[in-house]
């Protein structure tokens, strides 16, 4: 199988252009039947799946406290470390990596308190507050939930208030000015997850994943007109 990790709307638009060009007819050597790729093996020991983090801006105070209410539904809250600096939220990552939990969990930043904390979701949690799923693996992905019990019900499905970062420096940053007034920190997904969810027939929430290292910068022509 064939996993788009990055990329499926450039590989859609791509298909929507060749069927266009096409025009019904089949013409296999055509420069618009092709696409470039990079192709990496999913268990090659070079390849690093990491954590791709949300923030939550632009909100008012309100809103905010909103946020909390909900989390409080869904999550139980347990303190993290006192700063909130780069090493903290490092610090804070590699706890919920130790935890090993199999329920989903997250780090915390409150920019008005400036406290960080562990979000855990809870065992008794009303099934109501949990959306349907089709693929069971899905209640493992934690960008999946977050997005769906969580930031879809009281953000709207646009999330044109969520900013996503994968740099903890960024995090910090951000949260220390006040530009965004929470942060959630993800676990890096789980490859197995990844591939069932996937191979289920669902597609992951945006910015789900962050494999590291990237191909090198540069430019790379491919000709839509002509043929191969």
């Amino acid at each position: 199988p064939l996993y788009l990790a990055d990329g499926h709307h450039r590989y859609e638009t791509a298909l929507a252009y060749r069927d266009m060009r096409q025009g019904g007819q089949t013409q296999s050597d055509a420069g618009y039947d092709y696409v470039l790729m990079g192709l990496i093996e999913l268990s090659d020991p070079g390849l690093d799946l990491l954590g791709y983090h949300r923030l939550v801006c632009g909100l008012s105070s309100e809103a905010l406290e909103g946020v909390r209410n909900e989390m409080r539904e869904l999550f139980v809250e347990e303190p993290g470390p006192e700063s909130g600096g780069v090493d903290a939220l490092e610090a804070l990552l590699t706890s919920l990596d130790a935890k090993e939990n199999a329920q989903p969990s997250y780090g915390l930043v409150d920019a008005a308190s400036g406290r960080l904390s562990t979000l855990v979701l809870r065992e008794d949690v009303a099934p109501v507050k949990l959306p349907n799923v089709t693929v069971p693996s899905l209640r493992q992905c934690d960008t999946w939930l977050l997005h769906e019990a969580l930031l879809k019900p009281l953000l709207g499905s646009g999330l044109e208030q969520v900013s996503y970062a994968h740099d903890l420096g960024e995090v910090a940053s951000r949260t220390a000015t006040g530009e965004c007034g929470l942060a959630f920190l993800l676990r890096p997904m789980d490859l197995d997850v990844f591939e069932a969810v996937v191979l289920g027939g669902e597609r992951l929430p945006p910015k789900s994943t962050f494999f590291m290292p990237k191909l090198p910068s540069g430019l790379v022509f491919h000709l839509l007109d002509g043929e191969l």
